[in-house]
């Protein structure tokens, strides 16, 4: 089973920045860590296509 999130924070000049993590939880191994200023929707699924060619589907 993989797990995702998104975390949410502030440079120190106040600009916006968003991490999206995605870790397969039996293994613990991170598949995607991505940090941006915005992540829209289309990276979101881009970032996990990317995850499921390189590891597989998760069961």
């Amino acid at each position: 089973m993989w797990t995702w999130d998104f975390i949410a924070d502030a440079t120190m000049r106040g600009g916006a920045l968003r991490m999206l993590s995605i870790l397969d939880e039996y293994t613990r191994e991170c598949h995607v860590l991505r940090a941006d200023r915005a992540l829209r929707s289309e990276d979101v699924l881009e970032w996990l296509r990317k995850a499921i060619e390189e590891h597989g589907a998760p069961q």
